[in-house]
């Protein structure tokens, strides 16, 4: 079955297999708590390649932050300047729900669903 962003959720690799894990459960880097850990799901190399091909095939980066005309509204925060409750509530009232996944790419064969 070729991949596709409707079966992405089943080309999930254990965490202690990703590259990047050290990002999210190294005490060094402000390890996440476990209930937090348990709910990042790192795509397997094949996945995180469609999802990176996607997003270089559909022209989002071209330009910084997204390709003109892309999306209709593009809003910002500066993350250093707030605290997690107040990213919490940016992001609530941008209408993205707190139970959407989404995708995180890094690079070609590096990518993640979180909550």
């Amino acid at each position: 079955m070729p991949i596709s962003f409707d079966n992405l959720h089943l080309q999930i690799m254990p965490l202690e297999d990703f590259p990047l894990k050290w990002r999210f459960n190294d005490e060094k880097y402000d390890r996440l708590p476990d209930i937090h850990l348990e709910q990042l799901q790192p795509l397997k190399k094949e996945a995180s390649n469609f999802v990176w091909n996607f997003v270089i095939t559909s022209g989002l980066t071209e330009a910084l932050p997204f390709k003109k005309d892309f999306f209709k509204t593009i809003d910002q925060l500066k993350m250093e300047l707030h605290d997690e409750k107040d990213i919490k509530k940016w992001l609530y009232h941008r209408g993205l729900p707190f139970e959407k996944k989404v995708i995180l790419s890094w690079q070609p064969d590096e990518a993640m669903i979180v909550p």
